[in-house]
């Protein structure tokens, strides 16, 4: 029992020892990180000078600058499209123009056609001449249409009802 006992304490001792020689380790590492931490932090918080958080002068230059790019850039929009605008208007008369040609050339061939046709009145000729006007009207008021259409919306860059708003809006007295 006595060898037992002295066994024992042996065991206790060594695990004591050990023990003291890991606390000591243990401290050691932990003064060690303290230092690096401590260091690391001088390092990496800036001084108040060093500083790049903006002040209210610098927000403000920001804004004025962004004013200034966004003023230039809408003024070089209305400057191109107004030029776009006084481009298509000649374009705009030009195809009035062909389309009052266009018809007015076929209204008068059209007449003497009918006028012919009534003078030798058949039937048959009659008939073939409705039958051809029925499908030349159509053409023309889908042709009128679509042009209308076209020119509507690329001479005034806008919808329809948008050009139609325009114009009432433009109509209407002020009251100044």
């Amino acid at each position: 029992t006595q060898r037992e006992d002295s066994t024992q304490i042996q065991q206790e001792q060594a695990i004591e020892q050990t023990t003291d020689e890991n606390l000591q380790s243990y401290e050691a590492q932990l003064e060690n990180f303290k230092k690096e931490f401590a260091t690391a932090l001088k390092n990496n918080i800036p001084n108040s000078q060093t500083s790049d958080v903006p002040t209210p002068k610098s927000k403000e230059k920001e804004i004025d600058q962004a004013n200034k790019a966004a003023k230039a850039i809408i003024d070089s929009y209305e400057k191109s499209e107004n030029n776009r605008l006084k481009q298509q208007r000649p374009i705009l008369f030009c195809v009035i123009g062909v389309l009052a040609a266009q018809l007015l050339i076929f209204n008068t061939l059209m007449f003497f056609v009918a006028i012919k046709s009534f003078q030798n009145f058949q039937t048959e000729t009659f008939s073939l001449l409705l039958e051809f006007l029925k499908y030349y009207i159509g053409a023309a008021v889908l042709e009128l249409i679509g042009l209308m259409a076209v020119i509507i919306k690329s001479a005034f860059s806008q919808n329809p009802s948008q050009a139609i708003k325009k114009l009432i809006e433009r109509e209407k007295p002020t009251d100044k």
